[in-house]
């Protein structure tokens, strides 16, 4: 049930994207995204999906300790820029050691299929 759920969430972004496209705005697949730019990243609000998400991180999905505190914070409405700098800020290092950090759990996810933007991203 749950897999089909996704299937169908994926379903519907897909043809919003393809709509929008029709309609000549550009959007970067998923497989693009580790070309972004870090402002571009930036900008993304990651959402996690798939099953057993419910109930926290599943504890199958191969993350190492610091990825899996970045990841437990997805889906509270930030975009991955403002989750870095809570990071930094609660780790008491600079944004730009954070960044990366958050930038690389989040395009894990997407590669796995646990993760997406929950905006658009538009080129």
């Amino acid at each position: 049930m749950n897999d089909r759920r996704a299937f169908f969430g994926r379903l519907i972004a897909e043809s919003e994207t393809l709509i929008a496209e029709v309609r000549g705005t550009p959007h970067y697949k998923l497989s693009e995204l580790d070309g972004l730019s870090d402002v571009d990243i930036g900008r993304v609000i990651p959402v996690l999906e798939g099953a057993g998400i419910r109930n926290g991180v599943p504890a199958d999905w191969p993350l190492d300790r610091i990825e899996r505190t970045v990841v437990e914070k997805f889906g509270n409405g930030s975009n991955l820029s403002q989750l870095a700098s809570t990071l930094a800020r609660t780790k008491g290092q600079p944004y730009e050691k954070a960044f990366p950090l958050v930038r690389r759990a989040f395009l894990k996810l997407v590669k796995l299929g646990g993760c997406r933007p929950l905006n658009d991203i538009t080129v």
